[in-house]
């Protein structure tokens, strides 16, 4: 399958992540990917990442909640989009309590749903067993309980991103964390 390496067009990011094609060349000439330089200039596509594209998607689901700006939205999906936990993934709070999470990914379905909570400037993507978020997840770095936050149910948005790319998001999931094979 190999997802994590292919690369997709500015109207396959549109179509998996239901943006409009002139939004997502909009934010990609703005500046607001990370890793994304130019492109797709007179006659050549725009190329994009796996990561790209879930970072387009996830900062999408954020917009629709209300964050006020794509700057502001962009900015909190970087923290699912770029950075996992674990051997591979460059993880700010690393919690030995959670388990691996790779970058552009969502935990395994076997941990429960994944969850990108954010609060003031700060994001933080937590696994949720049980249906309830609970507080302490939010209790990062020393900074308090927030009166808010926004979450965002990204295991949703991974899952719609594969359907729309027509792959089975277990599959994936599976794949990239190797379950149930002998690798």
């Amino acid at each position: 399958m190999q997802l994590t390496t292919r690369q997709f067009t500015s109207q396959q990011v549109a179509d998996a992540t239901d943006l409009t094609h002139k939004s997502v060349q909009n934010w990609a000439a703005r500046g607001l990917i990370v890793g994304h330089s130019g492109g797709g200039g007179k006659g050549r596509a725009r190329l994009f990442s796996w990561e790209n594209l879930m970072e387009f998607a996830v900062a999408a689901a954020v917009l629709r909640l209300g964050i006020a700006t794509p700057q502001e939205a962009f900015s909190a999906a970087r923290e699912f989009a770029h950075f996992g936990e674990g051997p591979a993934g460059y993880a700010e709070w690393d919690d030995p309590a959670e388990p691996d999470r790779k970058i552009a990914m969502p935990y395994h379905h076997q941990h429960g749903e994944t969850f990108m909570l954010i609060f003031g400037e700060q994001a933080k993507i937590v696994a949720i067993t049980d249906g309830k978020i609970p507080l302490s997840a939010v209790n990062v770095g020393g900074t308090g309980d927030p009166s808010a936050f926004i979450a965002v149910n990204v295991s949703k948005v991974f899952n719609k991103v594969c359907t729309r790319l027509g792959l089975d998001p277990s599959a994936v999931l599976d794949e990239v964390y190797r379950v149930g094979s002998s690798s």
